[in-house]
């Protein structure tokens, strides 16, 4: 392959990757570039590998030796949930990475769902929103067939549904759409 090719090959990767969701992006961290400390300019949206982590550029910027995604938590944002199916432990986020609505967390060996966007709480501080989640098997058998409900029976947060051969959590309380209708009410729990 010649170097013109490669370019070319690098600038069509460089491309598709920016449109990747941070789930998807958490299986291509490789294919992002790493940060560079010196007159790199990064534009908001941007993702970068540091120290083996990734992070979304917050604010467009032009790159200096201080100012690494560590050290200035304005400029970027870890991303600390990129896959949605995975339990990982809780961390302390700043405010510019909150956890949201149905991100499952460990912490003090409990698993913890967050009930609210943009959730900077630790899980089981009094007031916290936080939902303990109870035995992964008790709660598989209170999962239901997901049927129309009416407004006098909506689905609450944290209720559970088997809709089209997966399970869903609500996410929201009084939810009467199915995940198809409003996706963003539900959380897969299951593939």
């Amino acid at each position: 392959m010649t170097r013109e090719k490669a370019l070319q090959l690098r600038a069509i990767v460089q491309k598709a990757i920016t449109s990747l969701s941070d789930e998807d992006a958490a299986y291509a961290v490789p294919l992002y570039p790493e940060w560079n400390d010196w007159i790199t300019k990064y534009e908001v949206g941007d993702r970068v590998r540091y120290q083996g982590v990734l992070y979304k550029v917050l604010q467009a910027h032009t790159s200096q030796p201080d100012w690494s995604p560590t050290a200035a938590p304005s400029l970027f944002a870890k991303i600390l949930i990129p896959d949605p199916t995975t339990i990982v432990e809780w961390e302390q986020p700043d405010s510019t990475n909150g956890y949201m609505v149905g991100d499952r967390v460990l912490h003090n060996g409990i698993t913890w769902v967050s009930t609210v966007n943009n959730n900077v709480w630790e899980p089981g501080a009094v007031g916290s929103p936080w939902n303990q989640v109870e035995d992964e098997q008790e709660q598989e058998d209170t999962v239901r067939d997901w049927e129309q409900p009416d407004s006098t029976n909506p689905y609450m947060t944290g209720d559970r549904v088997r809709f089209e051969g997966q399970i869903y959590e609500s996410v929201i309380d009084n939810n009467i759409w199915s995940p198809a209708a409003y996706p963003a009410g539900w959380t897969l729990i299951t593939e």
